[in-house]
């Protein structure tokens, strides 16, 4: 039963581990080039590349101001413009046109991965719970309930 405890743990805590690209996406409510590029990166881009992670800041909420200021800065940009899309940390792409998809892909596809909890294309739609604790916490619950089960299995046979 140890063995099996353990063994548990040691699956739950590395479940959740994949190679992942952060695709981060500064953008505006209502700029037309920041839904596009984010209609893309959350349908096109994530259906051919399903190990990135999307992260979308709002800049409509001005506590993500400092954040985007740091981003530009570390991108070299002046003077703002969103959607400023980053992927992998360091590769900055500002606005959305007709060749934006495919600087995208390549810049993905050429991105070092990171060890990180990657949350499927369907969570990152949804905002379902992802990653190592939650996988910890619904394995502590499987083994919980295996263990109520293997109670009542015993005492049953009593």
């Amino acid at each position: 039963m140890r063995r099996l405890f353990t063994m548990t743990l040691f699956a739950a805590f590395f479940a959740g581990t994949a190679h992942a690209v952060e695709v981060r996406t500064y953008y505006l409510p209502t700029c037309p080039f920041c839904t596009h590029a984010k209609e893309f990166i959350s349908g096109d881009l994530i259906a051919q590349f399903p190990h990135i992670q999307i992260v979308n800041v709002d800049l409509a909420n001005r506590r993500n101001h400092p954040q985007f200021m740091a981003s530009m800065e570390m991108c070299g940009v002046s003077g703002g413009g969103v959607p400023l899309i980053i992927v992998g940390g360091t590769e900055c792409v500002v606005g959305f046109g007709a060749d934006t998809p495919n600087q995208l892909r390549d810049l993905v596809e050429l991105a070092p991965r990171t060890t990180a909890a990657v949350p499927s294309a369907d969570a990152q739609k949804k905002n379902l719970p992802t990653g190592r604790n939650f996988i910890f916490l619904m394995a502590l619950l499987g083994i919980g309930l295996l263990a109520f089960g293997a109670v009542a299995l015993t005492k049953r046979k009593e």
